[in-house]
């Protein structure tokens, strides 16, 4: 049987400023703060030297430079852990889309809300949704360090924070492979049968969060189907579900 692997993801607000000497950004009060990224076109293009200068405080642009500038972080700390803080990725294969899960990512997830009405702390700050995604690695103890220590430095690095509307996802696998069919049904039944016990797990703000309801609560079985309707596929699992 092939090993399990695993994959997390990570969401957080980042905080950032284009003008990092305004007052009440940086500021002694918040000496024990984390750091808010410095995101002035100055910073940006020592970072990056390609950053063409019309596309400062271009949203999209912006975005992307800070994803990019996060990415770059993340990655050259893992580089440098030694190996027995390390994970194993899975192999490089043909598939493209699968090989994109061999090294860390950042993203930005819209699901992800501030309400600044609550506090005046941060107003005069610029937040970004961010999700840092880890690869999809074995289920090793170099792994769980691995991802453990990526968290540890994001904590430090990065003036954050990490509210109801930020999720913990944890992926599952079985290496480069497909689960086989009876293998999901047998998942399937486990997370039917232990869906309240499971749910207890969470916070309360993630038990009536709409994107993750559990499947007593939100599914197909839930809503009265008696069986799933699906393409049978000439091997690994369902291509399509209905």
């Amino acid at each position: 049987m092939a090993a399990f692997t695993f994959g997390v993801e990570l969401e957080a607000a980042y905080f950032y400023t284009t003008k990092p000497g305004k007052a009440g950004i940086i500021s002694s009060r918040h000496e024990e703060l984390a750091p808010v990224i410095d995101m002035s076109l100055d910073a940006i293009q020592r970072r990056n030297p390609d950053f063409a200068s019309e596309r400062f405080r271009v949203d999209e642009y912006m975005l992307l430079e800070l994803e990019r500038y996060v990415a770059e972080v993340v990655q050259d700390f893992v580089n440098a852990l030694p190996e027995t803080s390390r994970g194993e990725v899975i192999p490089l294969t043909k598939d493209p889309i699968l090989n994109q899960y061999r090294q860390w990512r950042v993203g930005h997830d819209n699901t992800i809300m501030l309400d600044f009405s609550r506090s005046y702390t941060y107003t005069t700050l610029r937040w970004a949704p961010l999700e840092v995604q880890s690869p999809a690695m074995y289920a090793t103890e170099g792994a769980f360090k691995e991802v453990e220590a990526v968290t540890d430095m994001l904590r430090t690095s990065f003036r954050t924070t990490v509210n109801p509307s930020c999720g913990l996802h944890v992926h599952i696998g079985w290496g480069p492979k497909l689960f086989p069919l009876e293998m999901l049904k047998k998942m399937a039944a486990i997370v039917w049968a232990g869906d309240c016990l499971f749910q207890q797990m969470h916070p309360v703000s993630r038990r009536h969060n709409r994107y993750c309801q559990g499947p007593r609560t939100d599914s197909l079985l839930e809503k009265g189907h008696k069986a799933a309707k699906y393409n049978p596929p000439s091997k690994g699992v369902p291509r399509s579900v209905a």
